[in-house]
């Protein structure tokens, strides 16, 4: 864990260094906490998405444009939760599991979707987010697929053979197995994971830190939209009568 602090800090004093290595070891203390309120959450949202979906696109709803966004958050929404759910079943049975489990190739690449696919919805649900007062669409997703990309390429699928299998598996000691994992591809680990890095730090700016300092201004902008159509609606009330 600490090789990842001096991996992508590299720059940064030992005093800081160690007050993020304290918060990773914070985060990894309460990592089963943390992934048990993600599945319990997860799975209270998920129905209450999915009736928002619904009233959401019925034909008299989708004829104005804030509520065709409004879809569109609730559906990368419910994905985001379902990715969160089988997040859980990876961490169950990695850690639960009295024999190590030997991951084969259809979970591993189920596993790689499931990044690419998490990583998309969360960035489509912040930019619907801050940009639902300007009433954008999801052509975001011209803007963020790079993004995919460019993080699916850096894996690819690394073969690990191992001739012992765990004692607690009761298995012969001659048993062999082939388990499969996600690695990096030559090219991301060349010059000490430098265009890996760079990816990382592009990354977190146009996902992370821009929606981040987007949101206040957002809020503020539609609040004052909606107190617009607000008084219209009612001077348009007072015209009728």
């Amino acid at each position: 864990m600490s090789s990842n602090i001096d991996l992508f800090f590299p720059n940064f004093n030992n005093k800081i260094r160690n007050i993020l290595f304290d918060i990773l070891i914070f985060f990894d203390v309460n990592d089963e906490y943390l992934s048990d309120f993600k599945l319990y959450f997860s799975i209270f949202a998920i129905p209450i998405l999915i009736c928002h979906l619904i009233v959401l696109t019925r034909k008299s709803m989708r004829y104005t444009s804030i509520n065709v966004i409004l879809a569109a958050l609730a559906m990368s929404d419910i994905v985001m939760m379902f990715c969160n759910c089988f997040e859980y079943y990876r961490y169950t049975t990695t850690k639960y599991l009295r024999c190590e489990n030997f991951d084969g190739l259809i979970i591993v690449l189920m596993t790689m979707i499931h990044e690419v696919v998490d990583s998309f919805v969360i960035r489509l649900s912040t930019w619907l987010a801050v940009g639902l007062p300007f009433l954008l669409d999801s052509y975001y997703q011209v803007w963020s697929t790079p993004f995919e990309i460019a993080g699916a390429i850096t894996y690819t699928v690394v073969i690990v053979e191992n001739d012992v299998p765990d004692e607690r598996c009761n298995l012969d000691s001659n048993f062999t197995y082939t388990s499969y994992e996600l690695g990096y591809r030559e090219w991301a680990k060349s010059n000490n994971f430098e265009y890996f890095r760079h990816y990382v730090f592009i990354d977190a700016i146009f996902t992370k830190h821009i929606p981040a300092l987007l949101s206040p201004v957002s809020t503020v902008i539609l609040i004052q939209e909606i107190g617009r159509l607000k008084k219209k609606r009612n001077e348009l009330v007072g015209s009728e009568r």
